[in-house]
C-alpha cells in the first residue's frame, strides 16, 4: 500500500495564504481573482510534488491478465483529465475509472496507480467526459452512492450509472472469466430526481415538448431500446435546446 501522510490544516492554511498573496493586488473582477487562485493552488502543488494530497491513497495493482476484457470506464488507458478532490481542483493528471471498485485511480509520478477513496472526490473530468460523486440520499434511494457520469446538462440533465463484474463461464472444457457491464440511467428536473429504466419514464419528464422531440428522434434514428446512452444523451440536449 502506497499511503503518505498528509498535514490537512497545514496544507489548507498555506493554500489559503498563497491563494491571498496573489489576489490581493488584482482588480475586483471575480474571474481574475479564481485565475489569481487556481494559479496559486497549481504553484503550490507543484512545489509539493509527489507528497500532494491527490497521490495519498492505495496502490491499485489491477486484475489478473487472464480474464477477459478489463474493468475500466471506457478504455484501459490512462487518460488525461482533472478531479476536484477535497474540495481542491486538480489538473494535468492521468487518469483511469475502475467500475468494479467504483474507484477513480490516478497515475503516481512514479508510474504506478493509485485508488483514492470516492466520497472524497467531488468530481472529475476524463477528456471530454464528466463525473460526479453522489453520496447516498434518502431522497434519491433508488440511486446508490458512487461515481454518475453527465450525459446532458440543463432543465432536464441525463446520469448514466455504470458497473461491472467479473463473470466466471464454461469455455469448453475449462472455466474461464470476462468482465462484464450494466448501466444505469436517471434524470434531474426541477431539483428531483428520476429513473429512466423505459422509453415511457424518458417521454413523462419530456412531456411539454413531447410532439417535438419524438420527432427529432426519429429523424436522427435514436432508438432508446438498442442506444440508450446516444439515444438519451441527444434527445436531452435537443430538449435544452
Amino acid at each position: 500500500m502506497f499511503c503518505l501522510p498528509v498535514k490537512r490544516a497545514g496544507m489548507m492554511f498555506l493554500l489559503f495564504l498563497a491563494a491571498r498573496a496573489y489576489a490581493q493586488y488584482l482588480p475586483l473582477d471575480s474571474s481574475v481573482r479564481e485565475e489569481a487562485k487556481q494559479a496559486a493552488i497549481a504553484r503550490y502543488h507543484s512545489d509539493r510534488g509527489i507528497a500532494s494530497a491527490i497521490f495519498n491513497g492505495i496502490q491499485h495493482f489491477g486484475y489478473a491478465a487472464s480474464i477477459q476484457g478489463h474493468a475500466y470506464q471506457g478504455t484501459d488507458d490512462w487518460r488525461k483529465g482533472s478531479v476536484v478532490y477535497e474540495g481542491i481542483l486538480y489538473t494535468g493528471l492521468l487518469l483511469k475509472y475502475d467500475l468494479i471498485a467504483d474507484q477513480l485511480l490516478v497515475q503516481h509520478p512514479s508510474g504506478f496507480g493509485v485508488a483514492l477513496y470516492s466520497p472524497r472526490v467531488q468530481s472529475f473530468q476524463m477528456e471530454d467526459q464528466e463525473f460526479i460523486y453522489l453520496p447516498q440520499d434518502s431522497l434519491r434511494s433508488f440511486m446508490p452512492a458512487g461515481f454518475y457520469r453527465w450525459l446532458a446538462k440543463g432543465k432536464l440533465s441525463v446520469l448514466e450509472r455504470s458497473s461491472k463484474w467479473i463473470d466466471e463461464y464454461e469455455d469448453g472444457l475449462k472455466m474461464s472469466k470476462r468482465f462484464l457491464e450494466s448501466d444505469q440511467f436517471f434524470a434531474l428536473k426541477n431539483g428531483l430526481y428520476y429513473p429512466i429504466k423505459k422509453k415511457a419514464d424518458f417521454f413523462a419528464l419530456v412531456a411539454d415538448q413531447r410532439k417535438d422531440v419524438s420527432r427529432y428522434m426519429k429523424q436522427n434514428k435514436l432508438n432508446i431500446k438498442r442506444s440508450r446512452e446516444q439515444a438519451l444523451m441527444q434527445a436531452a440536449i435537443f430538449y435544452n435546446q
